[in-house]
This record gives C-alpha cells, sequence and structure tokens, in this order.
C-alpha cells in the first residue's frame, strides 16, 4: 500500500445475443427485465418455461421460444428496450405498470415495432404520448391495449388501414 502500484481491469465485450434461438430470447429477457428496473427476478437456474410470466412454444418450428411474456412493476424513464426486437417468436407482449407513469413523456420507441407476429400487445401505465412511426409494422395486431398513458388525442398511426387485423383497442384511462 506505501507503493503506487497500478491495477488495470479490463473487460471485453459482452455475449452477443443469437437473434431466433432460445438463448437469445433468455439473455433478451434478463435484459429487459434489468434495463426496466422490474421487481420480477427470472430464476435462471430453471429451465425458460418454467419462469414466471413467460410462455414459450410447445411445438412448431418456434419450439421452446418465447411465446408470451408480461412485464410488469417497472421503473423506466426509457422506450421499450431496444433487446425486445430479439423475440421473433412473441405473439403475446406486455408492459404494465411503471413507476410515476403520470409524470413521463416516452415513445414506445422503434424496437417494439420489429416484432411483426406480435397478436397481442399491451403497453400499459407506461407514460406513453406518442408511438413511434414504425409502429405501424405491427399489421398482425388482434388486440392492442394501451390504456393508462399519457395521450393527449387519440394516435393517428391508429386507423384501420394500418392495423387491418386489430379487433380490440383499449385507451382507457
Amino acid at each position: 500500500l506505501g507503493r503506487n502500484d497500478v491495477l488495470k481491469v479490463s473487460q471485453g465485450a459482452a455475449e452477443e445475443i443469437p437473434v431466433g434461438t432460445i438463448k437469445g430470447d433468455s439473455l433478451s429477457l434478463i435484459a429487459i427485465n434489468r434495463a426496466i428496473g422490474s421487481w420480477q427476478e427470472f430464476d435462471t437456474a430453471e429451465k425458460m418455461e418454467n419462469w414466471s410470466n413467460v410462455e414459450v412454444w410447445k411445438d412448431g418450428p418456434n419450439k421452446g421460444r418465447v411465446r408470451k411474456v408480461n412485464f410488469y412493476l417497472f421503473y423506466t424513464k426509457e422506450p421499450i428496450p431496444y433487446e425486445v426486437q430479439n423475440l421473433t417468436a412473441l405473439e403475446d407482449l406486455s408492459f404494465y405498470g411503471n413507476t410515476n407513469t403520470f409524470l413521463l413523456n416516452l415513445d414506445t420507441g422503434e424496437h417494439v415495432s420489429k416484432l411483426t407476429q406480435l397478436k397481442r400487445l399491451v403497453i400499459g401505465a407506461y407514460g406513453l404520448t406518442s408511438l413511434h412511426p414504425s409502429f405501424v409494422n405491427l399489421q398482425n395486431l388482434e388486440s392492442l391495449n394501451l390504456n393508462g398513458n399519457n395521450f393527449d388525442t387519440v394516435p393517428a398511426i391508429l386507423t384501420p388501414d394500418n392495423f387491418p387485423n386489430l379487433k380490440s383497442l383499449n385507451l382507457t384511462g
């Protein structure tokens, strides 16, 4: 301790998330959960199919990949994290319950718009005031729940032409 020794610590880049794989899905869920400051935790000692609020495909070409995931009770001041775009087999996605949502002025961001297979999407009580222009890519949506956000008006991109399969739209609260 009396000398002026130098200690150098370096760390390489994190492992790249392999898009379109089970491993990529699990890493993406963990990264999203951390990025939004969720209180829920995924038990990484368990198989992903046993994680709370996660449902995986049981068969077919997406077997083992995430089919449905719910994130709730979290705190973020950012749009939906970019890692969500890796969950390409998702059919049902839910973000609900951001802390102090009434104080926020957020956009969805572009990354959720890459999930073109989504049928059901909930982004509730997140603090949204706008939808990213790329949101129109979600043409397979059948149900969209945006309740509890901070929209002043119905977002202009929410039209039947942009969302031809939409059967249910919730903008309450």
